[in-house]
């Protein structure tokens, strides 16, 4: 019971922005950003946002002193996205991986290195977009958000591709022949040494969107190894996350921000509706069977539509709680 209590408010929070306190530098509709970090500070992470399709990017990330270069190259056909990435490290070694993910809907690529806190993206409404998490030491791209090797969940996954160790950066530079949003994250030593645990306890004694975060990304990485359908079976998980949320965030829309512009407009167009289907031999009878006849089937479709949302989340939160479970018990 206490697993599916927690499932259900972590779905509920995913339909909102979660994000934890951090300090940022951003810069939007740019192909070029040189950032250096202020003295007391290191960078933790950085995100290179809303590129649109064949693209070539690379950031040069700092170190203090060592410099690791990433390349990330994307070509977009028929639906297809398609990813060549290599990392060259201060030693000048070479380390390459490639990934290929169907989203047709998809209009844009997010480069999320080292990402820590989840949200997400507070649903796109125009369209959705291709998540990349890279992780530098090693080499770790995924569509699926990596870990610390270092944390409680690295060492769930210390067999996998899904780990490495986060390094802090005094300066990042990030150059890319398309457009992007960039927004890098910068926080004290002792922060960064949280983002390296990324502690269960501390999570959920200190934070309980911390928790939550922790708890979406190890799900997606849970089921995206199961072998053969996980990379589908966490792409349906996530296309059914953004499912609902625009769902519920219509409804509110409609029904609790705006009910009166709501509710005129569905009466104007039950009203208009009825007027075009009679004809001149019609009594007022005809008409009004034909008004009250409109309005049960627009409650009918509001009603099934609501249970079919229901269905749905509560199915969601029934795979989640077994995830969770399976993970780590509580």
């Amino acid at each position: 019971m206490k697993i599916r209590i927690l499932a259900l408010c972590f779905l509920l929070l995913c339909f909102t922005s979660v994000a934890v306190a951090t300090e940022s530098f951003t810069k939007d509709n740019t192909q070029y950003l040189n950032y250096e970090v202020a003295d007391g500070y290191v960078i933790s992470n950085v995100y290179i946002d809303n590129i649109k399709p064949d693209f070539n990017c690379t950031a040069e990330l700092d170190s203090f002193g060592e410099t690791y270069i990433l390349m990330v190259n994307c070509t977009k056909s028929w639906g297809w996205w398609y990813y060549d990435i290599s990392l060259k490290d201060p030693n000048g070694n070479i380390e390459t991986t490639t990934l290929k993910s169907l989203q047709p809907y998809a209009t844009d690529t997010d480069v999320k290195i080292q990402y820590f806190t989840y949200w997400l993206d507070n649903v796109d409404f125009v369209g959705l977009d291709v998540d990349v998490y890279v992780g530098i030491l090693p080499l770790v791209a995924s569509f699926t958000n990596p870990v610390s090797s270092d944390s409680d969940m690295g060492e769930l996954l210390n067999s996998t591709d899904l780990t490495y160790t986060r390094l802090a950066y005094s300066n990042a530079k990030i150059t890319c022949n398309q457009d992007f949003d960039a927004e890098i994250i910068y926080v004290t030593p002792a922060e960064f040494q949280g983002q390296i645990d990324e502690s269960i306890l501390e999570m959920i004694s200190g934070s309980t969107e911390l928790f939550f975060d922790w708890a979406w990304d190890s799900i997606l990485a849970f089921v995206e190894m199961i072998p053969g359908v996980g990379p589908y079976l966490a792409s349906a998980l996530e296309m059914s996350a953004f499912i609902i949320g625009e769902v519920f965030f219509y409804l509110d829309l409609l029904f609790i921000e705006y009910p009166e512009t709501t509710i005129l407009t569905i009466e104007f167009l039950i009203l208009a509706a009825t007027i075009l289907k009679t004809d001149k031999k019609s009594s007022i009878w005809d008409m009004a069977e034909t008004y009250i006849s409109m309005h049960k089937a627009v409650i009918e479709f509001f009603y099934n539509f609501a249970i079919r949302t229901i269905e749905l989340l509560v199915k969601i939160v029934q795979m989640v709680a077994d995830i969770v479970g399976a993970i780590k018990p509580l």
